[in-house]
């Protein structure tokens, strides 16, 4: 695969993989580095993991520590391919994990260190902290980097030609999802880095976008679920691709 690779800034890099076919999403994956060691922000499928793992071992640089932003195959499968790192998530993330592999696949992929709530780490010149973001997942995070960036995971992404894609989400999770949508307003002056589709985003971007998503869930709920998705997206400024996914608000 030939990913789309940017220093955002001295040692860290973005890989950003476009989708492999039109009804599927890019994968973006973050590299920090402390010289020969890197950590990834997400670690995407196999075959992305792949790419950029030979990337950095052109210059030397083993993966060493692995963080999802949460822990759906999408983002935690890489993790597979690298030798023993270090796994950083919550008390949810294993719960997550039951839900789509092997008890022995789960045992390599949980999380060798919990994160909490509020909890800092240090990695070469970056320090990261961590708020609970439900919604999406159980296990979901928002990931703030120095005072400068925020990942945000699937909170909020787009497909590769920038349109908005459906919050993707469980009935039992559309209130939870609509306060990790808000969280993330919280947070002045970021740079804003999604899981899917290209960035980073910035501030006035990300509220007309988080407005018209929460539009679209509050919706769901004013109608106990049995509005169709175009009824819901009626009143949002913007247009959604994905709208098959409102068939999963189950």
């Amino acid at each position: 695969m030939i990913a789309k690779k940017t220093m955002l800034e001295e040692n860290f890099i973005l890989y950003n993989f476009q989708a492999a076919k039109k009804n599927e999403l890019g994968i973006n994956i973050c590299a920090l580095l402390d010289g020969d060691y890197a950590m990834l922000i997400d670690s995407g499928y196999r075959e992305h993991c792949k790419d950029v793992l030979e990337d950095l071992a052109k210059d030397g640089i083993s993966v060493i520590k692995v963080l999802p932003s949460h822990f759906h195959p999408d983002h935690v499968e890489g993790i597979l391919l690298i030798d023993e790192p270090i796994v950083f998530g919550n008390n949810f993330a294993t719960e997550t994990l039951e839900k789509f592999y092997s008890k022995e696949v789960v045992r390599v992929m949980s999380p060798s260190k919990t994160i909490s709530d509020g909890d800092k780490l240090q990695f070469g010149k970056f320090t990261l902290s961590f708020e609970y973001a439900p919604g999406h997942s159980d296990c979901s995070i928002l990931i703030d980097i120095n005072d400068k960036y925020l990942h945000i995971g699937d909170i909020y992404f787009k497909s590769d030609d920038g349109v908005d894609v459906l919050p993707y989400v469980l009935w039992a999770g559309v209130e939870e999802h609509i306060k990790s949508l808000e969280r993330i307003l919280k947070y002045k002056d970021r740079s804003y880095l999604i899981s899917h589709g290209n960035c980073p985003l910035e501030i006035e971007e990300m509220k007309e976008g988080v407005a018209n998503r929460i539009t679209y869930l509050k919706t769901l709920l004013d109608s106990c679920n049995t509005v169709s998705a175009e009824d819901a997206i009626s009143e949002c400024s913007k247009p959604f691709n994905f709208l098959h996914w409102r068939k999963e608000v189950i």
